[in-house]
């Protein structure tokens, strides 16, 4: 059953009823409250997680890097949000990114679903592996049941705002999915250059990137020093890579 439309700020999230405002009242951005649905409230929302000391321990000292992009360094299970302009190469970031990871990987594409675009951009990237899995449609409860069962080791969404998703929701998955070591959001960008949606979405993340043009760069992460850049077209395919106390695994 169809949830009843609303109208949300892409900007603050501030949310308003049966009616189209120009402005958004909260945060005064003209052109930003957009119709939407509500998304139901998932069952994985609030659930416990429940770790040993020895593996959060794990988490403070572990890297994932990849063989194409050598300079950005991201926490073991973490969440990453990769912000900007349409085209700026958001998107092929991530999946290039994901693409590096032996094992299962998950691509929610609510933005562009299972569509010739999006072949396209898997083709452009060289993406046609069997366990590169692509969720087109569904709920965050699909998502996480997915990761769970085919065990992915990482998993992106694109867009936060088309999956109607905030920083909490990414939290949630990463809490109830074990396997994960990496969680990607994609996001689009405000005039102002911050990521768009509730700011809870980009404290969130414990990386933060922005890109544009092609170009990546790190404005937060508790990895690695911000400003860290690099491109985001390289020549060679990623393979993943771990790093434990400087040791290569």
């Amino acid at each position: 059953m169809s949830a009843e439309p609303i109208f949300r700020c892409l900007d603050c999230g501030a949310s308003y009823g049966s009616h189209y405002q120009a402005c958004c009242s909260r945060c005064l951005s003209i052109g930003a409250v957009v119709r939407v649905g509500i998304r139901p409230r998932a069952t994985i929302t609030g659930a416990a997680a429940v770790v040993s000391a020895r593996d959060v321990a794990k988490t403070q000292v572990r890297r994932i890097t990849s063989r194409g992009y050598e300079e950005l360094q991201l926490p073991l299970r973490c969440i990453a949000l990769a912000h900007g302009m349409p085209g700026a190469g958001k998107t092929t970031l991530v999946l290039r990114w994901l693409d590096g990871i032996d094992g299962s990987v998950v691509f929610w594409s609510a933005e562009m679903g299972a569509t010739p675009a999006f072949a396209e951009t898997l083709q452009r990237c060289g993406i046609s592996r069997p366990d590169f899995l692509v969720q087109a449609e569904g709920s965050l409860d699909d998502f996480a049941a997915l990761i769970r069962a085919r065990k992915c080791r990482a998993a992106a969404v694109d867009s936060m705002q088309r999956a109607l998703l905030v920083g909490s929701d990414l939290r949630d998955v990463l809490h109830a999915c074990p396997s994960l070591e990496v969680l990607w959001g994609i996001s689009q960008m405000t005039k102002a250059g911050e990521a768009r949606g509730p700011l809870s979405t980009a404290h969130e993340a414990d990386v933060l990137v922005a890109v544009e043009a092609l170009q990546w760069r790190i404005e937060k992460s508790r990895a690695q020093p911000v400003g860290i850049t690099g491109s985001v077209i390289v020549d060679a395919a990623p393979k993943l890579r771990l790093i434990d106390g400087g040791t290569d695994e």
